[in-house]
């Protein structure tokens, strides 16, 4: 096994490390460097810290991004072991390529140990809500709906869609309730904004406010680098002709379901 001695001089401001490797041979040299390596690494960020201690003694807080990598089959094990909310975490995102090409971001709304929420980054395109001037049956028949079920849900790679669960979703149009189940759909003002407290809106299914929504400026959202509002599945109370939406300052709004706007699709794991 190879012997390692280190020695340190200090000079005035500066430290001097002499490192004399001993008795290393062929099979110990990797496991040398690799040590080496990380005193060197050690080294240069404790010298890059004393450098910001010396410019500003009251350091400011920096944070970074981190890159890492993350398979289905790491969410699968972590649902399986109810510890989901330790592997994946609101406002973590995750690139996923769909079945044409196109790399979508999706970002975790709310995480527990055995479920978690995505929510696509951005809008994934621009419909009308219906093709009818009217709101009378629902999200349920909207086009918004029918978009996400069968143009992008399918477009999911088959490992996705084997995590992913379906979500009752309950709402009332004609005088009636309507319960149904979706392996994915569009954010609710609840989702959004929260309950509504002057009635604004009403989501009947168990839908609350996502955190990664606080605050305005984090539902922006940007079709083709553009920004742009977005439609919600949420009808407008006390009209029969509006739908709520997100402006482009990310307030609430509402607008004629007839009009263009994007979409944003949601999903479940677990």
């Amino acid at each position: 096994m190879a012997d390692i001695k280190i020695t340190k001089k200090i000079n005035n401001t500066e430290t001097e490390t002499s490192i004399e490797l001993l008795n290393v041979n062929n099979t110990d040299l990797e496991l040398a460097k690799s040590i080496l390596d990380a005193l060197n690494q050690k080294q240069q960020a404790q010298e890059t810290d004393s450098v910001f201690k010396t410019i500003s003694p009251e350091p400011y807080t920096i944070r970074r991004i981190q890159e890492c990598y993350i398979s289905p089959e790491t969410l699968k094990a972590a649902i399986q072991t109810k510890t989901l909310d330790k592997v994946i975490m609101p406002y973590d995102e995750i690139d996923i390529t769909l079945d044409t090409g196109e790399i979508v971001t999706v970002v975790c709304g709310y995480s527990s140990p055995h479920m978690a929420r995505f929510v696509f980054k951005d809008c994934i395109a621009e419909i009308a809500m219906f093709d009818e001037p009217t709101n009378k049956d629902g999200y349920y028949h909207s086009k918004g709906r029918e978009y996400v079920l069968h143009n992008i849900y399918p477009r999911l790679p088959r490992e996705w869609r084997d995590l992913i669960k379906t979500r009752k979703l309950v709402e009332k149009f004609n005088g009636k309730k309507f319960e149904y189940e979706d392996t994915m759909w569009l954010l609710s003002s609840t989702d959004v904004f929260g309950l509504s407290t002057d009635n604004l809106w009403t989501d009947l299914d168990d839908s609350f406010q996502l955190s990664i929504f606080k605050k305005d400026k984090q539902r922006i959202k940007t079709y083709q680098d553009a920004v742009v509002s977005y439609w919600l599945r949420s009808i407008s109370q006390g009209t029969t002709t509006h739908t709520e939406m997100v402006n482009v300052d990310g307030t609430d709004g509402n607008g004629n379901v007839k009009s263009t706007r994007g979409i944003v699709p949601c999903f479940d794991i677990g």
